[in-house]
C-alpha cells in the first residue's frame, strides 16, 4: 500500500490514506515522486514529477 501522506508527516496507515498499486506502479511512483489525493472516494494522481512530498533531511531543518 502507497501513504498518500506519507507515515513520516502524520500520514495514518489506513484505507482513506493508502492506494493499492502493484510493485512495479509503486516504484514508479516513488522514483518519479508522483503525488495522489483522495477525493470522493477515488484517488487523483497528479503525473508531474516531484510533487510528492519529501522527509526534510537534518540538515535541511537547521
Amino acid at each position: 500500500m502507497h501513504h498518500l501522506t506519507p507515515w513520516w508527516a502524520g500520514g495514518p496507515t489506513t484505507l482513506d490514506n493508502g492506494a493499492l498499486l502493484c510493485a512495479r506502479h509503486h516504484t514508479i511512483v516513488h522514483t518519479q515522486l508522483l503525488h495522489g489525493t483522495l477525493t470522493n472516494g477515488r484517488i487523483h494522481w497528479d503525473l508531474t514529477p516531484g510533487r510528492m512530498p519529501q522527509q526534510p533531511r537534518l540538515s535541511d531543518t537547521a
